[in-house]
């Protein structure tokens, strides 16, 4: 499919590479697809004003070309130079040094927009009689012009009169113009004008893409000579539109089309690989795993984005999750039902033989209903258990100080066993807190006594240390030995060493009694599993301590060797918002 495809094209960096977040691919993908018609707008702009510039460029050169010639034509046609003389107009010394503009320069974004040209102008006096000569020598090369080039001319005098023109009659004046009088002061003019009415066409849809349909390009070049200014040369012609451009190059204007739609397409498809397909196929997981199906939900093989792949593992974690809490569900439905069944038996039996048996002895009797009152002791503590594991679930999010385990030992262990704590002064200081509620610690604690006084010992040793051992944590060496009536949290004096942020602690439990065979070790965590069953024993209570550890990310193990039973408790600690673990 689409994904493998590109993945086996494409070098494909492994899970924990970089990789883009979700709103970034959106946004990049909502903004390239916006930038399409905004560059290809852009663009015909730009085009079109590079089309305008030609047309300007076309008229300066022509503007030019008559410029010359008329001045050619003039000093041919006249009989001396003070003939010659009488049609030159000096101009001011600024005005002649400065070069006519030579350069095309409109655009369409920035150029003013004028109105139509105004009207010529009749005059009731006529041209000087070389001027209006060299006119008429000059009409046959501005009508040829008109032919080949399209451009209006006129060629008018120093006072502005015309004295050639391909549209207009001669004699009239032209000196109201902008342009005009730009050009009689020694200064090339270019404007942009409205068409008249009259000439302007009729706009169609195509006239959306084009600004400057209806208009037309007004030059207007001094004709100057070393002596003045012998007149101007005004020029005038619609410059090609990109209606006129693309006349012919349907071709050209069909494929700009088909790549505009072709980048469209990728990028959609760009958009279903990176977003569509990876949520489709946690969905189609997700929907195994409500099936029933184990291990249908995987992390995805090629997420792509940040997200997608931090949903991918999140689901595959609450999976995985899910799937061990309900095979130990089953597992601990199948062990309680084994364990309540041999209670239950026997006191079925007692009262059946009882309910039989009504002249039963009064010793017999009183056996039996011990006997009865035993089951019921212990099914009173299998349900106990069991209430401490449903508390311990419902008790999470809740953290208690390390210093608590003294007020666990002092207020409710009544064992008869003596105790020593041992323990670095700033872990249990007041400063270290663990992720559990104060019930659940005594419930650990609790049952880690029993569990040692059950078995013999009249000794355990608690000691106290950092899972992480930093230089600025110090220890009170040596053990002291306390009774747990004496027990208080007030003994423990601080040592404030704000830098030392252990993420972990660690509790071990060590006794003196007999300590557990190898062959009983593996399965002392199991729930039911109990050498003590006649003395009352559950087989529920480092089953217990082993799912509230597990509960908060900490952990139990057994270590063997000590010279009694040691178990090693590591608890993770509770970090402030400022990395200096919370008080």
């Amino acid at each position: 499919m689409l994904i493998s495809w590109l993945h086996r094209l494409l070098p494909i960096r492994p899970l924990t590479a970089w990789r883009p977040r979700l709103a970034f691919i959106l946004f990049s993908v909502n903004i390239l697809v916006l930038a399409l018609p905004v560059a290809g707008f852009l663009l015909l702009r730009v085009y079109e004003s590079s089309l305008l510039r030609q047309t300007e460029s076309g008229l300066i050169t022509q503007g030019v070309l008559i410029a010359a010639t008329y001045e050619a034509t003039t000093r041919r046609l006249a009989i001396d130079d003070a003939d010659f003389n009488q049609l030159i107009k000096p101009v001011d010394t600024l005005s002649k040094s400065v070069l006519p503009t030579l350069t095309p320069h409109l655009d369409l974004a920035s150029a003013t927009l004028m109105d139509a040209a105004p009207l010529a102008v009749p005059m009731s006096v006529d041209p000087p009689l070389l001027a209006y000569y060299a006119g008429a020598v000059m009409h046959p090369i501005l009508q040829k012009s008109l032919e080949v080039t399209g451009a209006q001319i006129d060629v008018v005098d120093a006072a502005g009169q015309v004295i050639a023109s391909t549209s207009l009659d001669i004699g009239v004046s032209l000196r109201h113009r902008e342009e005009i009088i730009d050009a009689l002061s020694g200064r090339t003019s270019a404007v942009l004008r409205r068409q008249p009415n009259e000439a302007a066409k009729t706009p169609t849809w195509l006239s959306f893409f084009s600004r400057s349909a209806n208009l037309d390009v007004h030059l207007a070049v001094p004709i100057l000579n070393d002596d003045g200014l012998l007149g101007a040369v005004l020029l005038h012609k619609t410059p090609v539109t990109l209606i006129t451009a693309f006349e012919g190059k349907g071709a050209q204007f069909l494929m700009a089309i088909v790549v505009i739609l072709s980048t469209i397409v990728l990028l959609s498809l760009f958009t279903s690989f990176t977003i569509s397909q990876p949520v489709q196929a946690l969905i189609t997981q997700t929907r195994r795993a409500g099936r029933g199906e184990t291990g249908a939900v995987r992390p995805l093989p090629h997420p792509v984005t940040r997200e997608i792949a931090e949903l991918s593992q999140a689901l595959t974690s609450m999976a995985d999750s899910l799937e061990q809490r309900t095979d130990y569900i089953r597992s601990f439905a199948a062990q309680l039902s084994h364990e309540l069944k041999s209670p239950l038996t026997s006191m079925r039996g007692a009262i059946e033989l009882m309910q039989d048996h009504a002249d039963m002895p009064p010793e017999r009797q009183r056996q039996f209903l011990a006997n009865l009152y035993q089951d019921v002791d212990r099914l009173t503590r299998i349900v106990g258990s069991i209430l401490e594991l449903a508390r311990a679930e419902a008790d999470k999010g809740r953290s208690t100080n390390i210093a608590s385990l003294s007020d666990a030992l002092t207020l409710n262990l009544q064992q008869n066993i003596a105790i020593d704590l041992i323990d670095p002064e700033d872990l249990t200081a007041g400063r270290l807190r663990v992720p559990m509620s104060e019930d659940d610690l005594y419930a650990i604690i609790k049952n880690l006594v029993e569990n040692a006084f059950q078995h013999g010992a009249d000794n355990l040793q608690i000691s106290l240390r950092s899972a992480e051992p930093s230089p600025r944590l110090s220890a009170r060496p040596g053990p002291q030995r306390h009774n747990p009536q004496r027990l208080h949290p007030q003994r423990l004096h601080p040592q404030r060493h704000p830098q030392a942020s252990p993420s972990k602690v660690t509790v071990v439990f060590l006794d003196n009694g007999p300590g557990v065979s190898l062959a009983n070790q593996p399965k002392i965590f199991e729930p039911f599993f109990t050498t003590d069953r006649p003395l009352g024993g559950t087989g529920l209570g480092l089953s217990l301590v082993k799912s509230l550890l597990e509960g908060i990310g900490g952990q139990i193990r057994y270590l063997p060797d000590q010279g009694g039973a040691c178990f090693e408790l590591v608890f993770p600690l509770v970090p402030n918002p400022r990395g200096v673990l919370k008080v």
